[in-house]
């Protein structure tokens, strides 16, 4: 028989809803931290984050580019318009800001917790086939990282490693 769905429990036996809770990552070599997702909550974070006189100065600035550009625009014989609009939104996409990952597999392991951290997303993180590509003590900092920042980790793998380590429960 194939099971249709997962059901899942806490540790006093009570069944937990996790719709739309779970990250799975296959591919370690690219997160998907370029999603609308992410870029969006980054974007709402940096400008929650930035002072009032760099958000006045960045309008400044912004406007100066916009008035030269409208002189740009006069000379070109269409009608066109910059949008009016100008807002620390507008701004800061249009920086398009991105994570800088690492070259490292667990920094980038670091970074997508702290993220889930940041953003209390209140995801459980699911890896297949992680345990292939971190060695041991990779794999117990990894552990003590999340643990540290509250972000549940899920290890899948296709074969097995072995004892249990610390921090870990199979």
């Amino acid at each position: 028989n194939i099971v249709d769905d997962i059901t899942l429990f806490d540790d006093n036996n009570q069944e937990v809803n996790y719709l739309n809770k779970l990250k799975i990552f296959l591919n370690f070599f690219d997160f998907g931290l370029t999603t609308k997702k992410y870029t969006n909550d980054i974007s709402k974070y940096i400008i929650n984050n930035i002072s009032d006189d760099n958000k006045d100065l960045l309008i400044k600035q912004y406007n100066k580019i916009v008035n030269i550009y409208k002189r740009v625009l006069n000379d070109i014989d269409l009608p066109l318009l910059i949008s009016s609009e100008i807002n620390m939104e507008n701004i800061t996409k249009l920086m398009k800001i991105n994570i800088n990952m690492q070259s490292d597999l667990l920094s980038n392991l670091f970074i997508l917790i702290d993220l889930e951290n940041l953003f209390q997303s209140k995801n459980i993180l699911v890896f297949i086939n992680l345990k292939q590509y971190l060695t041991i003590d990779e794999l117990e900092e990894l552990y003590k990282y999340s643990i540290y920042n509250e972000i549940p980790l899920l290890l899948i793998d296709s074969q097995s490693y072995g004892t249990t380590l610390n921090n870990e429960k199979k």
